[in-house]
């Protein structure tokens, strides 16, 4: 061990950590399940074995995945714009003629399905209403993407 300081040691990398490094990676790219991750220890392995760059490597592995991440972010917002346009129209606009056409209706007198037509207004905007919007909450939850 060589010391480069007074306090900090400075390790030389012999021929025999090199091949303990490449031990282990290849050791962590046949447990990893992630295919990205297995393609990072990859490059690094290959790397490591022509003797290329480790940190220019690295540096390019760190833009390609900031890049990936913006795309997936980018086309996560396009989708979420269509839904909010989804939520509008089934959300709002659709209850609005709903509560209209029910509170003309209930002026003319019947019933709707058997009911009152005012009954059918208060299940429509105190059940089903509420209902759907936690539906939609569930939807946007389940369908955001992991990072």
């Amino acid at each position: 061990m060589f010391y480069y300081s007074h306090d900090i040691p400075f390790v030389s990398l012999s021929e025999d950590k090199f091949q303990k490094v490449q031990h282990r990676g290849s050791y962590a790219i046949s447990r990893t399940p992630s295919d990205e991750f297995r393609q990072f220890l990859y490059g690094i392995v290959s790397t490591i074995d022509t003797g290329g760059s480790l940190i220019q490597y690295l540096k390019n592995s760190a833009k390609e995945a900031l890049f990936n991440y913006r795309l997936k972010r980018e086309h996560y917002l396009s989708t979420l714009s269509t839904y909010a346009d989804l939520y509008t129209a089934v959300m709002i606009a659709a209850p609005l003629f709903f509560i209209s056409i029910l509170s003309v209706m209930s002026l003319i007198g019947g019933k709707l399905m058997g009911m009152q037509i005012t009954d059918a207004m208060k299940i429509g905007v105190y059940g089903v209403m509420p209902m759907l919007n936690i539906l939609f909450i569930l939807f946007l939850h389940f369908t955001q993407p992991r990072v």
